[in-house]
């Protein structure tokens, strides 16, 4: 193929613009008012477009939030549940040091009232120990010293007996004394009892029944002493009397 000149090529080119722009020129009306609808619906098209694509926007947003909420939600529940435990775990370690305070009060309580049932135990037998020292004493100076345990005048059952006996008793031992002014009726086999019967019970038959024999009577008058045997309990003995054992004669009789 020749290529054609530019000018001429130019030329033709003008040439057919001209036709064209006539033959448009000529164009039905109708034409602009397709391109205009056709412009308007892609118009609209791109606005429905956008519109989508800001809602979708929107959307993803939206979404976004939501779940940074349920996220910040999860961590302030996990939050809450961590202090929430703390202050259970707090709680249980106050209350367990609670019950060992109170364990330790009551064991120290407990330790106490020993201690002073310990001490009140001690006091207590410290006092009897005192005590029976005291009283091993007191019957110690008892024992030694001089008392008058009994004295009396006689009564006459057989015959009569004149003056006044005393009992006494020094250094543990015991005595009855005749005092000068005894006198009374000679006779065989008189002798000193202690009777556990009372004057008024008292007869020849039953002067030696559960009686202490004393001692034989020493003299029908004047001073006179006599020991009581060692050991003996005055207090099961009611009377002293003097009684003829050979002829169960009943002499005289006091009240201890």
């Amino acid at each position: 193929m020749k290529k054609l000149p530019i000018i001429a090529l130019t030329a033709f080119l003008v040439a057919c613009g001209s036709e064209t722009q006539t033959s448009t020129s000529n164009a039905p009306s109708d034409a602009a008012e397709t391109s205009q609808t056709d412009t308007a619906a892609i118009l609209t098209e791109k606005q429905a477009m956008a519109e989508k694509k800001a809602m979708a926007e929107k959307e993803a947003m939206a979404k976004k939030e939501a779940m940074a909420k349920e996220l910040a939600a999860k961590e302030a529940a996990t939050e809450e549940a961590a202090r929430l435990e703390a202050l259970r775990q707090e709680a249980s370690r106050q209350e367990t040091a609670r019950q060992e305070a109170l364990r330790q009060e009551a064991a120290q309580q407990e330790t106490q009232k020993l201690e002073a049932q310990r001490l009140e135990v001690q006091r207590l037998e410290t006092e009897r120990h005192e005590a029976a020292i005291l009283e091993v004493e007191r019957q110690a100076a008892a024992a030694t010293a001089y008392r008058v345990l009994s004295s009396g005048t006689w009564s006459k059952k057989s015959f009569a007996v004149s003056g006044n006996w005393a009992m006494s008793s020094e250094n543990g031992v015991t005595t009855v004394a005749l005092d000068s002014g005894f006198s009374t009726r000679s006779a065989p086999d008189l002798k000193i009892f202690l009777s556990p019967l009372s004057p008024g019970q008292l007869t020849g038959r039953n002067a030696t029944q559960g009686s202490l024999l004393v001692s034989p009577l020493k003299s029908s008058s004047g001073a006179q002493t006599y020991t009581v045997p060692a050991g003996t309990d005055l207090s099961r003995y009611k009377t002293i009397l003097i009684h003829c054992e050979a002829y169960s004669k009943l002499w005289s009789v006091s009240q201890l």
